[in-house]
């Protein structure tokens, strides 16, 4: 698996999910489609220091093995066919997933968290009944965008507050 050819295009969401507990205390997490930089990011306690679970769903074989051995007590991996039910609600919803999960997703996401935050968010346009939302792009064109949407908290308060970062790329792979 090539995992240090697309550090900038993969890690691209870093910013916005680092800014996220700045307007909400998140503790639990559901992330669909496991990541390097994604996960990694959750369980840094600098970024989200009251989080009390990461819960991973991943449709990949490869991605979920290379995930699985990531060692924090607080993180667990499920390998399944196809997302249909949250088993419970979370603070964030992290996809970045398959576009029929991402769709299935975005229909559940009112009654199953507070925040959606979907990475690739330009390549799988989706309709979504939200109230708030805020989109961020990268100042590279070379990077995808993240789509955040929340329909009980106002997000566009994270517009100019997203701040590109490039220390993301120096992580041991």
């Amino acid at each position: 698996m090539q995992l240090k050819k697309n550090r900038t295009r993969w890690g691209s969401h870093i910013p916005i999910l680092r800014y996220i507990n700045n307007i909400l205390r998140v503790e639990k997490v559901l992330e669909v489609g496991s990541g390097i930089y994604s996960s990694r990011t959750f369980l840094d306690k600098k970024y989200f220091p009251d989080l009390i679970s990461v819960q991973s769903f991943e449709t990949n074989k490869k991605w979920y093995k290379y995930m699985r051995k990531t060692k924090d007590a607080r993180y667990s991996i499920n390998l399944i066919k196809h997302v249909y039910n949250f088993p419970e609600f979370y603070d964030l919803i992290f996809v970045d997933g398959s576009e029929s999960d991402r769709k299935k997703i975005m229909g559940t996401m009112p009654k199953s968290g507070t925040i959606f935050v979907m990475h690739d968010s330009e390549t799988y346009k989706v309709s979504y009944p939200q109230k708030y939302s805020f989109e961020y792009t990268p100042p590279s064109k070379k990077c995808p965008s993240t789509l955040v949407v929340s329909d009980v908290i106002d997000v566009s308060v994270l517009h100019g507050k997203i701040k590109w970062e490039n220390d993301y790329k120096n992580w041991k792979l």
